[in-house]
């Protein structure tokens, strides 16, 4: 999916660019998109694990929405479909005003969304959080410890692994 939406990017690079902003004490945040041209429902499947298994902060999970002159567009209008009728007005965040999947169904994708939408929740809330920081007494002292940290010399080599 990378791929088709033309991302430059590797599931590999991303799990190595959070494990190293999660190394020195960076905030986590991500977005999704899903619906995409192609996307399966093991693709899907696939992004829900990635979620589950890197240690992400903060995530946006959104469904795909073409808009006129991207290429998205381009491909949707060739799939046919663009309906005829769509309005302004239908480009909402709530809303999925197109649909870009031509491999997925509408209510298999908005499923999805609020399950990826609940998994970062749980992952997410203070009790999850304390949970998992008082799960081992080291996970408090590399906390606290990382709060001290002087980052920059690994921001640059975030830096760096990411040109």
């Amino acid at each position: 999916i990378l791929d088709v939406l033309n991302k430059k990017t590797t599931v590999e690079q991303n799990e190595h660019a959070i494990r190293l902003c999660k190394e020195i004490g960076l905030f986590v945040n991500g977005t999704v998109m899903i619906g995409n041209p192609t996307e399966t429902e093991d693709d899907l499947k696939k992004t829900y694990h990635f979620i589950k298994k890197n240690p992400i902060d903060s995530l946006g999970v959104c469904i795909t929405t073409p808009y006129p002159g991207t290429t998205l567009w381009k491909w949707c209008e060739n799939n046919r479909l663009i309906p005829s009728n769509f309005q302004w007005t239908d480009f909402l965040y709530d809303r999925v005003a197109i649909m870009c999947s031509t491999t997925l169904s509408r209510p298999t994708i908005i499923q999805w969304k609020q399950r990826m939408d609940m998994l970062i929740l749980q992952k997410t809330n203070p009790a999850y959080f304390l949970k998992k920081l008082f799960s081992r007494p080291d996970n408090i002292i590399r906390y606290v410890w990382g709060l001290r940290k002087n980052p920059r010399h690994k921001l640059q080599r975030i830096i760096r692994s990411a040109l």
